[in-house]
């Protein structure tokens, strides 16, 4: 790496800087290739039920295992009743399916039947063309992609701008953020990348690992691409793009709705390091932080919140205690980030 231009701008260095360290990962470990999906054309949506329905028996069984008794045999029996209900099921459903493509071997013979006995088409790996958006299918994968998208990550648009919101864009783009940051050290550096946890790649394909490695190889280089981001004040756009995955969030609802389903981001290792680089450098940004505040926190979960919640209503002196909850949908998806800029500049 010994080539790199430090003198250039800084989107444009790290766009470098990821190339180079894309190509060195797949000559030193081969290219990644991405996994397949191979769906089942036969699973329906009582088979999903049933499916949850046994692991929940199975976990309750496992709990009462070790108090045996009646009441681990009746728990059981219940969750060996399920599981056989279970098989069956899909043994049922396997074989409606292979009648119906037998069948339709009878009218076409080179038709669906034939291409799938020949390897010339897969079975669907997705739901999502049987989505339905306002009562109304996608004509085709692209747009139910694009339809899940907006109702799931809806797009910033200023058409309907009220005065207060064009000030605060205002605000965004003219505030002054402060001083600047103080330059970053190369031992600073070094113990981020070495504190890095194992997370899931983006789309690059790159993993802490490999990170890891790269900055035993050439830190010098490594330090002056970050130097340079935290220098200009820039968050490059080569380390914004990430690898969407929609998974169902398991809450009964159909998998034909829209609001079944929950929108994860794989975003590159490099992006998250330079994130840690920015709280390192610009710490004031977390202490706007409430203390009360359990999402998104280093040790904190929603059981944390919880054991606040019930501490706070055993311990008070009040015969009664209200609670109020307030749950926003989609709120972190949703949330408005010229505002958050606005917060982020003032502490």
């Amino acid at each position: 790496m010994g080539w790199l231009h430090v003198e250039k701008p800084a989107a444009l260095l790290a766009k470098v800087f990821s190339g180079v360290v894309i190509r060195s990962a797949e000559e030193g470990l081969g290219e990644r290739r991405p996994r397949g999906l191979g769906g089942y054309e036969w699973w329906i949506f009582e088979l999903d039920k049933t499916r949850k329905l046994q692991c929940k028996l199975r976990r309750a069984w496992q709990s009462k295992r070790r108090l045996g008794g009646r009441s681990e045999e009746l728990a059981r029996m219940a969750f060996h009743s399920v599981r056989a209900r279970y098989r069956k099921m899909m043994v049922e459903a396997q074989q409606s399916q292979h009648r119906k493509i037998a069948n339709s071997d009878n009218e076409d013979p080179w038709g669906f039947a034939y291409r799938l006995s020949s390897g010339r088409v897969r079975p669907p790996a997705n739901v999502i063309n049987g989505i339905a958006f306002a009562g109304v299918h996608p004509d085709g994968l692209e747009a139910a992609m694009h339809k899940l998208m907006s109702a799931l990550c809806p797009d910033d648009s200023t058409d309907c701008d009220s005065p207060y919101h064009r000030k605060v864009r205002l605000l965004v783009a003219f505030m002054p953020s402060g001083g600047a940051a103080p330059p970053l050290k190369v031992e600073e550096l070094g113990g981020i990348v070495k504190a890095l946890p194992n997370t899931a790649p983006g789309l690059d394909g790159v993993s802490a690992r490999i990170v890891r490695n790269v900055w035993i190889a050439a830190p010098r280089e490594f330090h002056s691409v970050y130097a340079k981001c935290v220098e200009e004040g820039v968050f490059p756009n080569v380390w914004k793009d990430g690898r969407l995955i929609v998974i169902p969030k398991g809450n009964d609802k159909p998998l034909t709705d829209v609001k079944a389903y929950r929108p994860i981001t794989h975003l590159p290792v490099l992006g998250k390091l330079l994130e840690r680089v920015i709280l390192r450098c610009a710490p004031a940004i977390s202490r706007g932080i409430s203390e009360y505040q359990h999402g998104f926190s280093p040790g904190r979960s929603t059981v944390t919140a919880l054991r606040v919640l019930l501490s706070t209503a055993r311990y008070s002196r009040a015969c009664y205690v209200q609670e109020i909850f307030l749950d926003i949908s989609g709120a972190f998806d949703n949330a408005w980030w010229p505002m958050m800029m606005v917060k982020a500049k003032i502490s």
